[in-house]
Parts: C-alpha cells; structure tokens; sequence
C-alpha cells in the first residue's frame, strides 16, 4: 500500500511539472507581440473542493540586446505561481532572435525576477521590505555576452542550456 501511494506522489508531481511550466505557445505570444515590459498572465488553475490549486505563469518580455559580437538575444522574465500554497518558480528565458530557445538563469524567488533590461543591462531592484535599508539595485551586464553565472542575493544563478 505505502508502494502505491509514492508512485501517485511521482505522478502528480510529474504531471504538474509538465502541464505547468509556461508552454512555448504561450511565450511565443509574448515574443511576437515584442511590447517591453507587458505582463502577460496565463492562469490555468483549477478548483480542488473549497481549495484553490494554483498554476498562473507571468511573462513579462524585457526586451532584446545584440551583444559586442553581434549575437541578439531576448529576454522574458517568467513566473509560475503553482500548487496550493501558491509556490513561485522564477527565471529568466534566453531566446535568439529567431525566437528560438537559447537556455534560460533559474531566480529561486519570486523576488529575485529581474525589473527591467536598459540599455543591454539587466537590472535587479531590490525590495526595500525584504533587504532593509541596504537595498541594492544589481545591474548585470550583457553586452558582451551571455555570463555563465552572476551573484544576486547571496546565490549564483547559473546559466543553463
């Protein structure tokens, strides 16, 4: 019995890792309708009784920058509310501009999504609630390329293909 209960755990948290992570279809949406700093909300959530079971993905295209080789890439800010106690998956999608997946820099915390892409540099803006009065704002330059990690937050976040 307690053999069959883990493999119904495996299961669905195989199936919501797979139903809910944004779909290509929906981040297409958002590169072709190329408006920087749109939020485009998907939520596909679903009532279990009186309880909510949340799967909300939040694409906000940042904008593109074409690096000092000459490679041009876009950034999508993703955020995927899921489960009942409203969890959030952060990170940031790396596409080509033939809008093709390039990888993409895991964010652990919902805090942690970038604010905006100025000029080639991605900004990081600290919330003044969870930092105290040494909020930082952390500026990741990208015009020479894509770096394998930076250092936000007291984490490496790691580029990943």
């Amino acid at each position: 019995m307690p053999r069959t209960y883990f493999l119904l755990f495996i299961i669905t948290c195989i199936a919501n890792i797979t139903v809910a992570q944004p779909t290509e279809q929906q981040i297409q949406t958002v590169l072709k309708a190329n408006v920087i700093d749109s939020l485009f909300v998907f939520d596909n959530s679903t009532k279990q009784g009186k309880a909510t079971n949340y799967n909300i993905v939040n694409l906000k295209y940042l904008g593109s920058v074409t690096t000092i080789k000459g490679n041009t890439f876009k950034l999508i800010s993703s955020i995927w509310i899921w489960g009942l106690s409203q969890r959030g998956t952060t990170r940031i999608l790396v596409y080509n501009d033939k809008n093709q997946y390039v990888g993409n820099y895991n964010m652990d915390l919902v805090s942690n999504a970038p604010t905006k892409l100025d000029k080639g540099i991605l900004v990081f803006e600290n919330d003044k609630r969870r930092s105290g009065s040494n909020s930082k704002t952390v500026r990741v330059n990208l015009k020479h390329g894509l770096p394998n990690s930076f250092y936000l937050n007291g984490d490496f976040h790691s580029f990943e293909q």
